[in-house]
């Protein structure tokens, strides 16, 4: 089942925010024990990371497991490349700005050429921080990074059908009206955070051999 950013925003924001306050007046801890609360309860898991993400600084989601986080940032503006890659900027110790910088130009297919989806190749950058060694002689550490992007890409693939993002929205932004018919559709909203999400659970079967 699919939801919107907007149709949580509209349907869970004032409840969620209605019973923290009456939380917050009895415990200093009370919004954690509210989240974990609804994580004790929600049978869908991508409904609660959008529900959560509302309002929420970094700071105040460090429980979140990282897919969560990921769609968080989506939902509050960053592409889908971006997102991804700027969810593990801590871990590997990159400036999130040099991040953000990075991957601007990967949003929409690759500069909204409706090719490679952003979260595919924001993983690939991912991926080589975390297998290759950086050096031009380690055959050892490409060939490992090589085989972490295959196992990605067939998980990927096998999950939504397609790496390619006019095959996964089924708009073709590189054509003059196709950004404003995949807008207009909502499928940024109802389909690029289930991507993002993937991507980053996917990561994390790798970063972390999960």
């Amino acid at each position: 089942m699919e939801y919107t950013c907007s149709f949580v925003l509209i349907y869970y924001a004032a409840h969620f925010r209605f019973v923290l306050e009456q939380y917050e007046q009895l415990l200093d801890c009370a919004e954690e024990l509210y989240m974990l609360y609804f994580f004790s309860l929600a049978a869908d898991s991508e409904l609660l990371l959008l529900v959560l993400s509302y309002g929420s600084d970094p700071e105040e989601v460090e429980f979140m497991k990282k897919s969560a986080q990921a769609a968080r940032r989506f939902c509050n503006g960053c592409s889908c490349a971006q997102a991804v890659l700027t969810t593990y900027s801590e871990k590997y110790k990159l400036d999130v700005e040099q991040a953000m910088k990075m991957t601007t130009g990967l949003a929409g297919g690759i500069g909204k050429m409706g090719q490679t989806c952003g979260t595919v190749t924001g993983s690939v950058l991912v991926i080589g921080l975390e297998k290759s060694s950086g050096s031009p002689h380690d055959h050892e550490s490409k060939e490992a990074t090589m085989q972490a992007i295959h196992q990605f890409n067939e998980q990927f693939e096998k999950k939504h059908g397609s790496l390619v993002c006019k095959e996964l929205l089924g708009h073709d932004l590189s054509q003059p009206d196709g950004y404003q018919q995949a807008r207009e559709s909502g499928v940024f909203k109802t389909r690029c955070p289930h991507f993002v999400e993937t991507a980053v659970e996917l990561l994390e079967g790798i970063v972390e051999g999960q």
